[in-house]
C-alpha cells in the first residue's frame, strides 16, 4: 500500500522537475534573443554584416512565436526587457533612414491583450516609434497595417491609454494608413478596428477621427471591401461609437449612404452574428435622437433587416439586445412590417434570454416605445397571448414595462 502511494508522487515530482527546466530553458532562450536586439547600433551601422540583421530578423520572429505560445512568455519577454530591445532595433534602423517589418510585428504580438507590456510599450516611446515608421514608410502597406495593430493594442488597454495614443497622432495615422492603401483588405480591417476602439468613449478622440477624414475613409472600406465580414463588422462599430451622441456625425454617414451600406453588410453576411451585432447597433446610434434620420433608415428597410437579423439569430443574445434598441427608435416611423410581428419579435428575444438583463432592459424599452402607439390593446393581448411559453415572471416584466407608459 505504501509503495502505491508513493508512486504518483514520485511520478509529480518528476512532472514538476521536468516543467521547471522546460521553464529555465525558455527564460534563457527569450534573454539570448533579447541580448542579441540590445546590440541594435551595431546591427545597424555601415559596417555590419548582412548576417547580423538577419540574425536580428530571425530573433524578432522567434520572440513573435514565443509571445503567441503562451502569456507566461510575454510575461518574461517583457520583464527581460524585450520591448525595450526591439525599440532600440526601431530607432537605430531610423536613424538610417529603413524600417523591418520584424520588430513592429514582434511588438504587436508581444503587447496584444497584454496589459503590462502594453503599459512598457506607452512608457518607452514605443508609440512613437512606431508613428515614426509609419510616417517615413507610408507606401509599405506591412507597415501599416502591423502599425495599426500596435496602436490599437496600446489604445485597448486602458481609457488613459488610448487618450495617450490620441494624442500622439495615433488616430490620424490610422486614418492616413486606410487612405493610402484601400483596396489592402487587411489594413483596411485593422484600421477599423482601431478606429472603432479610439471612438469609444471620448468625444475629443472621436473629433481628431472626423478631422482627419476617418468617417469617409471607413465607409470607402465598407464599400470596397464588402465581402469581408471583418471589415463591416469593425466599420459599423466605427460607426456606432462616432455617431451615438453627434447629430453632425450622423448626418455625416447619411449623407455619404452610410445607411444604405450599413444595411447591405447585414444583407450580404446574414450568417455573420457579428455583423448583425454591429449593424442593429450602427443603425440605432446613426439615428439615435434624430427622427428624419430615423425615418430614413426606416424607409430604406432597416426596421425588415433588424427583423431579420433577430429571427436569424434568436441564440446571440447581443444581436436581440441590440436588436431591440433598434426596433425602439424604429417602430412607429412606417415599415412594412406589422406591428403586431414587432412585439412577437420583441417577446421572443424576452422569452429566449430572460437571464439576460441586457436583453430584457432592451425589450422592455422596445415594447414601451410600441404601447405608446397602441390604442387598441394589441400589446398586452400579445403579452398575454405568450405567457405559457415565456412564463410568469417574464410575462409580469413584459406587462410592467408597457405600464410604465
Amino acid at each position: 500500500m505504501v509503495q502505491l502511494m508513493m508512486e504518483p508522487i514520485a511520478e509529480e515530482a518528476e512532472a514538476s522537475e521536468h516543467g521547471k527546466q522546460v521553464e529555465d530553458s525558455v527564460l534563457d532562450r527569450i534573454a539570448s534573443l533579447v541580448k542579441m536586439l540590445a546590440n541594435a547600433e551595431q546591427a545597424s551601422s555601415p559596417e555590419a554584416s548582412p548576417g547580423l540583421l538577419v540574425q536580428q530578423d530571425d530573433a524578432c520572429m522567434e520572440l513573435r512565436k514565443l509571445a503567441r505560445t503562451s502569456t507566461a512568455n510575454k510575461d518574461l519577454i517583457g520583464k527581460l526587457g524585450g520591448i525595450n530591445a526591439l525599440l532600440k532595433t526601431m530607432k537605430a534602423d531610423a536613424k538610417k533612414g529603413k524600417v523591418r517589418a520584424g520588430p513592429i510585428s514582434a511588438l504587436e504580438d508581444i503587447a496584444a491583450r497584454h496589459a503590462s507590456n502594453s503599459a512598457a510599450l506607452l512608457k518607452l516611446g514605443g508609440v512613437e516609434a512606431v508613428l515614426q515608421a509609419m510616417e517615413q514608410h507610408p507606401e509599405n502597406p506591412q507597415v501599416q497595417h502591423t502599425g495599426c495593430k500596435v496602436l490599437q493594442n496600446a489604445a485597448m488597454a486602458t481609457q488613459q491609454s488610448q487618450e495617450q495614443v490620441a494624442s500622439l497622432g495615433g488616430a490620424e495615422a490610422i486614418v492616413r494608413a486606410m487612405a493610402a492603401h484601400p483596396t489592402i483588405a487587411c489594413v483596411q480591417e485593422v484600421g477599423c478596428r482601431a478606429l472603432k476602439e479610439l471612438a469609444a468613449y471620448s468625444s475629443t478622440i472621436q473629433d481628431k477621427i472626423a478631422s482627419a477624414g476617418g468617417i469617409p475613409v471607413v465607409l470607402r472600406a465598407m464599400e470596397a471591401h464588402m465581402d469581408m465580414a471583418r471589415v463591416q463588422e469593425f466599420a459599423c462599430g466605427v460607426l456606432r461609437n462616432m455617431c451615438s451622441l453627434n447629430a453632425e456625425y450622423q448626418d455625416c454617414v447619411a449623407g455619404r449612404e452610410g445607411i444604405a451600406l450599413v444595411l447591405k453588410a447585414m444583407k450580404e453576411h446574414s450568417d455573420s452574428a457579428e455583423v448583425q451585432w454591429a449593424g442593429c447597433w450602427a443603425l440605432f446610434c446613426v439615428g439615435v435622437h434624430n427622427t428624419d434620420i430615423q425615418k430614413e433608415i426606416a424607409m430604406c428597410g432597416g426596421v425588415e433587416a433588424v427583423v431579420k437579423a433577430m429571427d436569424l439569430h434568436r441564440a446571440e443574445a447581443k444581436v436581440q439586445e441590440s436588436g431591440c434598441w433598434a426596433l425602439k427608435d424604429l417602430c412607429d416611423k412606417g415599415t412594412g412590417c406589422k406591428k403586431s410581428m414587432l412585439v412577437q419579435t420583441v417577446l421572443r428575444a424576452m422569452e429566449k434570454h430572460s437571464k439576460v438583463s441586457k436583453v430584457q432592459t432592451a425589450a422592455n424599452s422596445a415594447l414601451r416605445a410600441l404601447a405608446m402607439h397602441d390604442t387598441e390593446g394589441w400589446v398586452k393581448s400579445s403579452i398575454l397571448g405568450r405567457c405559457g411559453r415565456m412564463g410568469q415572471k417574464t410575462t409580469m416584466r413584459a406587462l410592467s414595462a408597457i405600464q410604465e407608459e
